[in-house]
């Protein structure tokens, strides 16, 4: 279950505690009668390793280049890159 998101412009992500983290593609309407738009866009895979019954504790996105990074209870950071 996810515990927290880090938005880009673009794509929000969501690290939950157990890898691997997700990256989704969202839209929301001016139109109050339409249901939001949640599109699975990519699962990162290749990651953390759980600790403790935590996997990613953070990611954030690179201001300029499609990069995410993430932050994981095994003690090691990660770089994702398309």
């Amino acid at each position: 279950m996810p515990t927290d998101l880090t938005f880009f412009p673009r794509l929000p992500v969501s690290p939950p505690h157990l890898p691997p983290p997700q990256v989704f593609h969202g839209m929301v309407y001016a139109d109050l009668l339409t249901n939001p738009l949640i599109v699975p866009v990519k699962v990162l895979r290749g990651g953390h390793a759980v600790v403790a019954s935590t996997g990613v504790t953070d990611c954030a996105f690179h201001p300029n280049q499609p990069w995410i990074f993430t932050a994981g209870a095994d003690a090691k950071i990660l770089l994702y890159v398309n």
